[in-house]
């Protein structure tokens, strides 16, 4: 409704990641910095959105957990009641989740942080992947478990996804994936002219090989 009414509909794609990014990134200042030189509509939007939040009284999830990030940090809140944390996915977190599970980690609460740093996919939420999993361990001392064993895929499929993702991403947790499942899978490589035939080639695939009735 915002972009709306500030005639910036055709920029929303270009808007909300900034938007996403005030909200998840702890020290605002630079990036406030950023956002008047490259993206001033962007923060515009922002300031007109959190002067709607204290006009209607209101309080949205992002502020909540920005709240209460800072305020465990602080020691103006309680840590959970807790011996034990577990985070899964952990690859996602933003920089206010993993100030949260350090705070944690550092105050005795044996923490553990489950992820895999090659499945960021929340890039455009401020995960901090691989960053994060490296900074958790160097500021909570912590010890790095390497699960290794795939159950999923054949020995083929493995080997050659480990070498292209290593060579793809060179920053990244070395985790020598095996396969549990032993030999017996095939790799094959596919090009097609553009994302539409290839979308129809790999439909038939499936359809032709998937026991599944369509």
């Amino acid at each position: 409704q915002m972009i709306m009414e500030m005639g910036l509909q055709s920029e929303a794609d270009d808007l909300l990641p900034w938007f996403e990014m005030y909200q998840s990134t702890l020290d605002r200042s630079a990036l406030i910095d950023r956002m008047q030189e490259h993206a001033p509509d962007a923060h515009e939007l922002v300031k007109m959105y959190y002067e709607w939040l204290r006009a209607a009284g209101m309080v949205d999830l992002a502020t909540v957990k920005r709240t209460c990030a800072e305020g465990m940090a602080a020691g103006r809140i309680p840590l959970f009641a807790c011996t034990d944390l577990l985070v899964d996915e952990s690859q996602d977190s933003d920089e206010l989740q993993m100030l949260m599970a350090e705070t944690h980690g550092r105050s005795g609460v044996i923490t553990t942080r489950v992820g895999d740093d090659e499945q960021t996919i929340y890039d455009w939420r401020s995960a901090i992947g691989y960053k994060g999993m490296q900074q958790f361990v160097e500021r909570c001392d912590a010890e790095i478990v390497r699960l290794g064993e795939n159950f999923r895929s054949h020995e083929e499929i493995v080997a050659a996804a480990t070498r292209l993702i290593a060579f793809n991403n060179p920053n990244r947790i070395d985790k020598m994936q095996r396969s549990t499942k032993g030999p017996g899978g095939s790799v094959e490589a596919f090009s097609f002219e553009d994302p539409m035939k290839e979308s129809i080639w790999v439909a038939k695939e499936i359809s032709s090989t998937s026991s599944f009735p369509y």
